[in-house]
């Protein structure tokens, strides 16, 4: 069988009389010389195959003189495996290249295939001859089929890929297992629609029905649901030495296992003892019953003025850069030290995978999360992500004509973290929002029988922020943090232009 796979070719030798097997060589697995033009290089998972194989004619001149010879050919096959040409490489002299050419001519092969589809390819393919080779072995199995269905398993919502999983096309005997990557591949699939199952212990099995077309390949995305959302594991309780009173951190993980928060951590905390929030347009939070100005708001130990926007449905940073939230409700350390009632600390990342980007988008708002490393030596990892509302788009739908509601806000981040020497670290983190409530009637619509009393209500805040974070060990028990920030913060009220208050407060 003559099989190329990711710009290898797994050679073959044609017997003749006795023909031996040369050597691998590296084959081009596209090339200037096909007719289609200039293509993407994708892998080829599959062929070419030779369907039919034609045995050269040995030269009788070489035959007769002892000669042995390997001729390299050059063969370009188009996508439907047909043979468009081929030509001498390398030639041999001595009747080789002929012979070599001739059986060629006479073979069929299979076409190459890529995870779209057939390709047109063109490779090298040495042909050998050789005196008194033993025969080919006759009772060597067929070439597998190509992989015709291939994709991933994973966890839902997780998106963690499922080690071991079982998938298993109902009515056939193929089965394949996923990786520690959750991938699987399944050849020669039956074309036309076949039903998919996807089994495991721990997970809800899964039924899809796929359609297979003839000569392509299916990539498929399997989502399973856990039968549990925790591992098999033991609680151990003991006591020790702590600086808070109360403090409850809340990962990403126990994040997702919250109904009603949307993945969003930092809306976790309004479920927890003694914390509540504000009532709809103020994006306040209130702890232990205390006055939402005397509880403090931290994001990276840098305080911010509020924590949700003013519709208080969502918070002012993005989900995917949050790494754990801390919720003190009281008995916190100095470095709190200006609050009177609690404190909710927010982390974000100071690690970031290889490549990621996520898009989201729903009623209230669109946004998108991009976070990497990038450099020569991926040592500077950067994290950027926006979000923007078209909640006042909808609103006015729903509401009585002669009544306006109309919130607007945005907000965005940006964070790099580079990768130093030592035990040292450091992160430069810029983020800021902006918040618009507007309340009001339409101009044809009266609002009272005084003329001093007409107008709309607006109110709009926005903030933003620059914090650098830098930690050094400098010995056995004592850090060294250094935390400037600097900011801005602006609030500004109008009471249907009789009444306006502007305030401006920079932070350093």
């Amino acid at each position: 069988m003559l099989r190329v796979t990711a710009l290898l070719l797994l050679l073959i030798a044609a017997p003749a009389l006795a023909q031996d097997a040369p050597p691998s060589t590296s084959a081009p697995a596209f090339d200037d010389q096909t007719d289609t033009g200039a293509v993407e290089q994708l892998p080829i998972i599959s062929g070419p195959d030779v369907t039919h194989f034609v045995e050269a004619q040995y030269p009788p001149e070489a035959l007769a003189q002892g000669l042995e010879a390997t001729v390299v050919l050059l063969v370009q096959l188009d996508d439907k495996g047909q043979l468009v040409d081929v030509q001498v490489d390398k030639p041999a002299g001595h009747g080789f290249d002929e012979a070599a050419l001739a059986a060629v001519k006479q073979m069929t092969f299979s076409p190459a295939m890529t995870a779209e589809g057939p390709v047109p390819v063109v490779f090298e393919l040495p042909y050998g001859f050789t005196l008194n080779a033993p025969p080919p072995d006759e009772t060597q199995p067929p070439a597998p089929p190509p992989v015709n269905l291939d994709g991933e398993v994973v966890q839902m919502p997780t998106r963690n890929p499922i080690e071991g999983a079982r998938v298993v096309v109902e009515g056939t005997d193929l089965v394949a297992t996923t990786d520690d990557k959750g991938h699987f591949e399944l050849r020669g699939v039956p074309v036309g629609a076949e039903t998919v199952k996807v089994l495991d212990p721990d997970y809800v099995s899964v039924t899809a029905k796929i359609e297979i077309p003839e000569g392509q390949v299916v990539t498929w995305r399997f989502w399973m649901r856990p039968e549990r959302y925790r591992e098999n594991e033991a609680v151990a309780v003991y006591h020790t030495d702590k600086e808070e009173v109360t403090r409850r951190t809340i990962s990403i993980g126990e994040v997702r296992r919250v109904p009603g928060t949307f993945g969003d951590p930092i809306k976790v905390v309004q479920t927890l003892p003694g914390a509540a929030r504000t009532p709809f347009g103020t994006g306040l939070l209130v702890i232990r019953g205390a006055n939402p100005e005397d509880s403090g708001v931290y994001v990276d130990g840098v305080r911010i003025p509020i924590i949700y926007h003013l519709t208080g449905t969502t918070s002012v940073l993005s989900p995917d850069l949050i790494a754990a939230v801390d919720y003190l409700p009281g008995g916190y350390g100095v470095q709190y030290g200006r609050s009177m009632g609690g404190v909710v600390d927010v982390h974000t990342k100071d690690t970031f995978k290889d490549r990621k980007l996520v898009w989201h988008t729903d009623v209230l708002d669109s946004g998108v999360y991009f976070e990497g490393n990038l450099g020569k030596h991926k040592k500077q990892g950067i994290a950027i992500a926006a979000r923007r509302s078209y909640i006042d788009a909808f609103i006015p739908l729903f509401a009585p004509s002669d009544f306006t509601l109309k919130p607007v806000y945005w907000d965005y981040q940006a964070k790099w973290v580079p990768t130093l020497k030592g035990d040292q670290k450091l992160s430069v983190f810029v983020y800021g929002f902006r918040d618009i409530l507007r309340v009001g009637t339409p101009p044809d619509v009266n609002q009272g029988s005084d003329p001093s009393t007409q107008g709309d209500l607006k109110t709009m805040y926005s903030s933003q922020r620059l914090a650098v974070n830098y930690q050094r060990k400098l010995g056995e028990g004592l850090t060294l943090y250094v935390t400037p920030s600097f900011g801005v913060d602006f609030n500004d009220f109008d009471l249907g232009g009789q009444l306006r208050l502007k305030i401006f407060n920079g932070i350093g």
